[in-house]
């Protein structure tokens, strides 16, 4: 006798508003990954729950159910919130819970490529470059695979649409798949570094309430032991048998976490993150879901791997950007980690030298308790602000061409730091003032020279550099601005026996080639690091004892009200890489503002008097975090469209609005400020109130009006919650 049909609500991979009924002879749990049918389509989904009936009569069957263990009920219940206070669909929100590769019956083991023998010597290699002068992505990838072996995953993190060129190499006979490295053994710490009383102090409240939720914001200067304090709490966690997730806000900083948490834990550690393999995240997805794993290391998208028994939840760099989502399903990771704490009931650790503004505004709400480690492990670092103004053209002043001198002739290193990537900003002609634009963003094309391409950083569209004037056909063409590749070859000539090591994406192609450079960097020996952000975070070299940010202006002329905290925590992440040794360490700041509030208010009181006057300044002008705000950003091919359904959004909101008789601050519509951006015109609108859930119980109800608009069908729209971005 055949089994009555059960019938599941489905969270199904689509823009749908709503769960969708399936019926299955199977008996399955919540939070099992399934394939449906969906139209004239197959969609992966997630079952939500049982229910008893269908208001429809005519259901279709589940079509497969995957040889995955069901996420906990936990996680369940996040997706619910989830798509509740982000208000996006919700079989989006749980696809980002799901792993890749869904149908892959066993992992199969990731390739290694690997330039031939042959042609490693210079000439040959010389000659294969030569050759493919005219297939760019092939000759990127030669100089990628020239020195150092890479796997999938590392050639996922370094390039893009890397395979088709691959296949072209390997049909040439020029690479080849090789063995992977040997992996080097693994050294345990045998014990745990003796703790300094705040450190102690922090680790002990974190883990003597491990089976209660809180919030803690572990604020510790850069260089006061936080990576300790997360690595000693977690050792009393696994101790109790439950796991650990440890959030990192790049994949660039996953190799340095991984290893030194696989040193001083002594058990497995798994890694999550977008630059891995589909089928290597699966299998880390899967043995998380069997308890195989103790404690992941991962970037945002790793809180949503389905731990059965986490026990801490620790983010590194809490304030960081990286932690949002932009595109899709717009999340923070930091929130959603604290949601998830909340409903099982452990600690969750907020580590930071610079706090978001958020965070500390939590503290002072008393929503989250707050942990200080006030005392560095190194010398003392002393700030300078350095006047450029009447410099000119000049990148560096003299006094820091002076102190790098006697820096680099005491045997010490040095760091100039810039967060622009490329040799100039702007290409463009001194004659009749031609300027090399993208086509397809409101953005200057950036001049890469070693490449001999104009890149925008907006879209990716890349040019050939042009040799005479597009407009005017005369050869004088100028560069305006700089960027870190200027940086490298200005230094280079200023310190011709030094060497010169640039950290940026474009350098930077695998966590190898950092990793490479790391080892190097630490054998002491003087040298000169210029790049971007890339180096901000993480690092610890000993014998760095100057910091030379080049222009500190960037952030000063921002219409964004976030540019000022941002511009304080990266001068003060960016300053705690000098003096982490026995020797004190410098900081020098060239600026043309050196008047300016904001740099003098670091200057004397550090972060800590930069947050507190900001905060000051968010309460005033009734800003986040102590207003809630919510952004409908619209986007199409043409200006008009987005434009057109916005303001009739705008109708429906206030119409809403007054009808409820709630206090929503309504804004726009306006322009993005970048309007253009890959082809497609942005717009949006600004929605503002004082307390949380009116925002949540406003949009709730008035969305499903804006989507039956008319125009909502010819643009692109979401919602973003929290926006972190203009």
């Amino acid at each position: 006798m055949a089994m009555p049909a059960m019938i599941y609500q489905v969270a199904v991979n689509a823009p749908v508003w709503q769960l969708l009924d399936y019926q299955s002879e199977q008996t399955l749990q919540p939070g099992q990954a399934v394939s449906v049918e969906l139209g004239q389509r197959r969609a992966n989904g997630v079952i939500i729950k049982s229910i008893p009936r269908s208001e429809f009569k005519k259901l279709k069957h589940i079509a497969q159910v995957y040889d995955l263990p069901p996420m906990p009920a936990d996680m369940v219940w996040l997706l619910q919130w989830c798509w509740a206070y982000y208000h996006h669909a919700p079989g989006e929100v749980a696809a980002t819970a799901l792993p890749p590769a869904m149908d892959a019956s066993a992992p199969e083991p990731e390739q290694w490529f690997g330039l031939k023998t042959e042609f490693k010597a210079s000439e040959a290699l010389d000659a294969l470059l030569e050759t493919t002068k005219r297939a760019p992505k092939q000759q990127e990838l030669l100089q990628v695979l020239a020195s150092v072996a890479h796997s999938e995953t590392q050639l996922n993190e370094c390039l893009s649409n890397w395979r088709q060129p691959l296949k072209r190499l390997v049909e040439k006979g020029w690479i080849e798949n090789v063995a992977p490295p040997a992996a080097p053994p693994s050294r345990v710490c045998p014990n745990n570094p003796q703790l300094r009383q705040e450190q102690a102090v922090a680790v002990s409240s974190i883990t003597s309430r491990s089976h209660q939720f809180r919030s803690w914001l572990l604020e510790g200067v850069t260089g006061s032991g936080k990576t300790e304090v997360y690595l000693q709490a977690a050792r009393r966690i696994l101790a109790n048998g439950r796991q650990v997730l440890l959030l990192v806000p790049e994949i660039g900083l996953t190799p340095q976490t991984l290893q030194r948490v696989r040193q001083r834990l002594g058990c497995e550690v798994g890694e999550y993150h977008s630059g891995m393999g589909d089928s290597a995240r699966r299998e880390t997805w899967r043995r998380v879901a069997m308890g195989e794993l103790q404690v992941v290391v991962g970037t945002r998208s790793a809180v949503f791997l389905p731990f059965t028994q986490l026990g801490m939840t620790a983010l590194d760099e809490e304030h960081d950007a990286s932690y949002k989502q932009q595109d899709g399903f717009h999340y923070s990771a930091r929130d959603v980690a604290i949601m998830r704490a909340h409903r099982l009931n452990i600690p969750v650790v907020l580590g930071s030298a610079t706090p978001a503004l958020e965070s500390l505004a939590n503290v002072q709400r008393k929503r989250y308790s707050r942990l200080e480690l006030k005392e560095r492990h190194g010398s003392e670092t002393k700030w300078e602000l350095v006047d450029v103004r009447g410099l000119g053209g000049a990148i560096f002043s003299p006094l820091a061409i002076q102190a790098m001198k006697d820096r680099l002739k005491a045997g010490e290193q040095v760091m100039v730091f810039l967060n622009r990537r490329g040799y100039a900003p702007v290409h463009m002609c001194g004659d009749c003032g031609w300027a090399a634009n993208c086509l397809r963003c409101d953005s200057h094309l950036t001049l890469h020279m070693a490449k001999q391409r104009l890149i925008c950083h907006h879209c990716g569209t890349e040019h050939k550099q042009p040799l005479v004037c597009p407009s005017c056909q005369h050869e004088s063409l100028i560069q305006v601005g700089h960027g870190t590749e200027r940086l490298e070859e200005e230094l280079t000539q200023l310190f011709p026996d030094t060497p010169v090591h640039r950290v940026d994406r474009d350098r930077m192609r695998s966590r190898q080639a950092m990793s490479e450079l790391r080892d190097k960097i630490l054998t002491g020996d003087p040298c000169i690091l210029v790049g971007t952000q890339m180096l901000a975070k993480g690092h610890d070299f000993p014998q760095l004892a100057l910091v030379l940010v080049v222009d500190a202006d960037q952030a000063l002329y921002s219409s964004d009200f976030r540019a000022p905290e941002r511009l304080g925590q990266l001068l003060v992440q960016v300053a705690g890489r000098a003096g982490r040794g026995e020797k004190p360490g410098k900081v020098l700041i060239q600026t043309r503002q050196p008047e300016h509030p904001i740099l003098t208010t670091l200057m004397s009181g550090g972060y800590p008097a930069l947050s507190k006057s900001l905060l000051e300044e968010r309460r005033s002008a009734e800003l986040p975090p102590y207003t809630v705000q919510a952004m409908v950003r619209a986007d199409a091919l043409k200006s008009d469209p987005p434009r057109q359904f916005l303001e009739q959004a705008l109708s429906v909101l206030r119409e809403r609005a007054k009808a409820k008789d709630l206090e929503i601050e309504i804004h726009g519509p306006f322009p993005a400020v970048m309007e253009r951006r890959a082809g497609r015109w942005r717009w949006q609108l600004c929605l503002q109130t004082l307390q949380r859930a009116d925002m949540k119980a406003f949009l709730s109800n008035v969305l499903p009006d804006i989507r039956e608009l008319p125009q909502s069908k010819n643009v692109r729209w979401r919602v973003d919650v929290d926006p972190y971005e203009l």
